[in-house]
């Protein structure tokens, strides 16, 4: 029998391959703001491995039993990470989290429907397809959201505890864009369906299933390409952005399961407004079995390389998101330096 969770980790994809016709440009990004660090030339926001976790896209709805996926079915996906750096590709250089005091966080949410599953009835190895849903709104709503954070707090983001992504000040806003580009993909391995969640440092979940055990997590692959909308920008963070549009290179992405690079979060901001508004590991949101509880939760991870134009009329910014998914920082970093200018 296919299980419902084997669709969520097509929903946030990961490290990045990078189309070979993708171009890269700059963006002038401050990292403090009116602070004594200087605005630099960027083109390349890069978040550590984080967490995500795709709601109704798990397996067992009711105790009595598994459901299965559908095509059709919606799933809301929460992504959370925080930035590790700011970069010129071509030069490595840039602004660090830390550098001036500050530190940076990205935290996203994307409605998303089912469309495919190949082959009919799923099973080992299946393929799932899903796409964006709801139309592109004018502003962030509390499904459909894409946030940047800065803060001078530190620690920020706990990937551990899933506290303080949204600490600080918002200085970018977007949405997820309704159009032919998104795209979504997951492979699952149901026969490596038995490996424990978390196997990042200590196995912080090796005593919380309901009886007491390990929580294990199925093995999988998938993709996601997509668009984000900037409807707002803090200027003194990002300079020349107003006006002009602003795209992340497409990319197909990748992402897998189970966690290696990063904890999975014990609780995720459901809006992006507030931190720890959903439960995410440990609850009963994904079951002993990571994705036969209601929900499933993937290790994400993300590299946002800029593409501009100027813009006809004035109006909002607009980002292509590059994916969000899972792949190690090393792996992270050779792709970034693959982009093309």
């Amino acid at each position: 029998m296919f299980r419902k969770f084997v669709c969520a980790g097509a929903v946030m994809a990961a490290s990045l391959v990078f189309a070979s016709s993708a171009r890269a440009d700059y963006v002038m990004f401050d990292p403090d703001g009116l602070g004594p660090l200087p605005a630099i030339q960027i083109d390349l926001l890069d978040p550590q491995p984080g967490n995500a976790i795709s709601i109704n896209a798990g397996g067992d709805v009711t105790p009595a039993g598994a459901s299965t996926l559908r095509v059709g079915d919606s799933v809301e996906t929460l992504f959370q990470a925080n930035i590790t750096s700011a970069i010129d590709q071509n030069t490595q250089l840039g602004w660090a989290a830390g550098q001036g005091g500050v530190f940076y966080t990205v935290v996203a949410g994307v409605p998303e429907v089912v469309t495919g599953i190949t082959p009919t009835g799923g099973g080992t190895g299946s393929n799932v397809t899903l796409d964006i849903v709801g139309g592109t709104p004018a502003a962030p709503t509390t499904t459909n959201f894409f946030y940047v954070y800065v803060t001078t707090v530190n620690p920020i983001g706990d990937n551990l505890n899933g506290t303080c992504f949204t600490c600080g000040t918002r200085v970018l806003e977007g949405v997820f864009i309704d159009d032919a580009s998104f795209s979504n993909t997951f492979d699952a391995d149901f026969d490596s369906s038995g490996n424990s969640l978390d196997q990042h440092g200590n196995n912080d979940y090796a005593t919380s299933s309901s009886t007491g055990g390990d929580i294990v997590s199925l093995a999988g692959t998938g993709g996601l390409n997509g668009h984000v909308k900037v409807t707002s920008v803090n200027p003194l963070y990002f300079t020349n952005v107003v006006g002009q549009t602003l795209d992340f290179l497409t990319a197909k992405s990748q992402t897998n399961l189970p966690y290696e690079n990063t904890d999975p979060s014990k609780c995720f901001s459901l809006t992006g407004l507030a931190s720890c508004t959903y439960g995410g590991a440990g609850s009963l949101n994904i079951g002993d079995v990571n994705g036969e509880g209601a929900d499933i939760m993937l290790e994400t991870d993300a590299s946002f390389g800029f593409s501009v134009t100027q813009a006809q009329v004035p109006e909002p910014a607009t980002l292509t998101l590059l994916g969000l998914g899972l792949a190690g920082a090393a792996a992270r970093r050779r792709r970034a330096r693959k982009i093309e200018a």
